[in-house]
């Protein structure tokens, strides 16, 4: 229904373009604004179609985990786009510099931004957090819709940090046995090497975050040498490691 409650999720980056000119755009838009923190970065597991509340758990604060940032700057980009309004470009360019700054000089990015210490500091491909990172700044890199309003200067940011984000994959790719396999879902920032995060959450290869490392290198127009033979490599283990004569059947019992 059109007076449906609308959820904080991926689809509202789906709605048709004319939408991010109404008013119950706008009011999305103005609390989004309300979560922005002095950092310019948005926190996680929170709707921000809803007000931001003045006991709001600052743990959630500054990441990029769980589509947060990277879902709230994309949401601005068309809202910025449909109404020209300098409220929205101007969140938008402070969460893109925050952005930015949170990238470590070797081209990783850390869950968290300012660090917190812990795992939350180890380049994190889980979740997919940092190619989500790195899809957007490619975006934004090439002028492509609805970042066409970032000036060139941005672009150029966002270009360079783009390369460093692929220069630390191809360093983070394991070797087994002299031939490349895949990633970890975190890398010790400093070692690069695979790191522990929770309990739960050993230094292991993973399938889940290395096919969305494939699917982004696969998307590079003119890749180098090294990125297709990252590609390749990965490629080799999928099928190698592959399950099969298996199939998941969810079940919930009657209780």
């Amino acid at each position: 229904a059109a007076d449906a409650p609308i959820a904080w999720n991926t689809a509202i980056l789906s709605r048709p373009s004319a939408w991010y000119a109404t008013p119950a755009a706008r009011r999305i838009a103005n609390n989004v604004l309300s979560h922005q923190s002095a950092e310019g970065g948005w926190p996680k597991n929170t709707p921000l179609v809803d007000p931001a509340r003045p006991d709001a758990d600052p743990g959630l604060a500054n990441t990029f985990d769980n589509q947060a940032t990277t879902l709230p700057l994309a949401f601005l980009a068309r809202m910025t786009t449909a109404t020209g309004d300098p409220t929205y470009a101007a969140a938008f360019e402070r969460g893109l510099d925050y952005t930015l700054a949170a990238q470590y000089p070797n081209g990783g990015w850390p869950q968290y931004y300012p660090l917190r210490g812990g795992y939350h500091d180890h380049i994190t491909f889980n979740d997919h957090a940092m190619i989500r990172v790195m899809r957007l700044l490619r975006d934004v890199a090439g002028g492509r819709e609805p970042y066409a309003f970032v000036d060139a200067p941005q672009r150029t940011r966002a270009a360079d940090a783009v390369q460093r984000g692929v220069e630390v994959i191809l360093k983070t790719q394991v070797r087994q046995d002299g031939r490349l396999t895949v990633w970890c879902a975190q890398h010790d920032a400093q070692t690069l090497e695979p790191a522990w995060a929770r309990k739960f959450e050993p230094p292991s290869l993973s399938g889940s975050e290395s096919v969305d490392i494939v699917r982004f290198l696969m998307e590079i127009e003119h890749p180098s040498p090294e990125v297709v033979a990252a590609v390749e490599g990965a490629v080799a283990w999928f099928k190698a490691s592959a399950l099969r004569d298996t199939r998941l059947e969810p079940y919930t019992n009657a209780e």
